[in-house]
């Protein structure tokens, strides 16, 4: 089976397929972290992962890894979506981590320092680079260490890999571009492992509802609404092997419903959509 997506992605960009890989592969979680820090990471431990609910408008999934290590705390999220506000996203995101870190009745000095990684497909600051690195500090005196053990580090598959180290370029072109991975052994290793999932269907479908679904609802056949259009992005998935024809035509026609005008309509004709309540 293929382990690229129809654009020709690897399917470690699928946010469920890279949570799963990253939380039962501790080897392939350690590797993608030091090729993004450029560092040597101790054996990692505790690896585990938390995914979000499919929503049919609204909300992007979240799906995460968490690892735990000697060296500190390390989070990280593939970004596909572009999200126009990253960095209050990851504040909010950091919060997050930092409860699930402290142990209840813990005291802040508990808390071990914690690296925030974004992998993003393009660039969400704009300035070309392929990684970004950012950290607090003190406006008055900007030589002063402001240590409060975090940091944030964003990859830029869509900046200039020139400027980036060997094995994050590399890296960084596999999740884009077929071929890349060929005189890499590592990432031949992971896509190995993606082949061997891909196997299990039940797997599969995940792969489909966390990422290959949300991507269709969200791309311009569905922003422009031609019946056309989704036929096409449905092709697409199909030939991608990530939906059968029957599924696709179940999903189409799925979608044909959702969108027949009802009494909970808005003036025009636009869906009143519900949101899931969140816990």
């Amino acid at each position: 089976m293929r382990t690229r997506t129809a654009d020709g992605r690897s399917l470690l960009t699928n946010s469920f397929a890279f949570a799963d890989i990253m939380a039962r592969n501790e080897d392939v979680c350690r590797g993608v972290i030091e090729r993004v820090l450029g560092v040597k990471v101790e054996r990692l431990s505790n690896i585990r992962t938390e995914t979000g609910q499919v929503q049919a408008v609204g909300k992007s999934i979240r799906c995460d890894v968490l690892a735990e290590g000697p060296q500190g705390a390390f989070a990280v999220e593939m970004q596909v979506a572009r999200e126009p506000s990253l960095p209050r996203r990851a504040r909010y995101y950091r919060s997050l981590v930092n409860a699930r870190l402290l142990p209840r009745g813990g005291h802040y000095s508990e808390l071990p320092d914690l690296c925030l990684i974004f992998i993003c497909l393009y660039d969400p600051l704009g300035l070309g680079l392929p990684r970004y690195t950012a950290r607090m500090r003190v406006e008055e005196d900007l030589g002063f260490a402001y240590d409060n053990g975090e940091q944030e580090v964003i990859v830029n598959a869509a900046g200039d890999l020139s400027l980036a180290p060997p094995g994050l370029a590399t890296f960084l072109d596999y999740l884009l571009r077929e071929g890349a991975a060929e005189s890499d052994p590592f990432l031949r290793h992971v896509d190995d492992i993606l082949e061997e999932a891909l196997q299990d269907e039940e797997w599969r479908s995940q792969v489909i509802s966390f990422e290959q679904y949300v991507e269709f609802e969200r791309g311009n056949a569905y922003d422009l609404g031609r019946e056309e259009g989704r036929e096409e992005a449905l092709d697409g998935l199909v030939a991608a092997g990530l939906l059968s024809q029957e599924q696709a035509q179940e999903f189409l026609a799925g979608m044909a419903r959702a969108h027949r005008p009802s009494a909970g309509t808005r003036p025009g004709g636009a869906e009143l959509w519900s949101q899931p309540k969140e816990a």
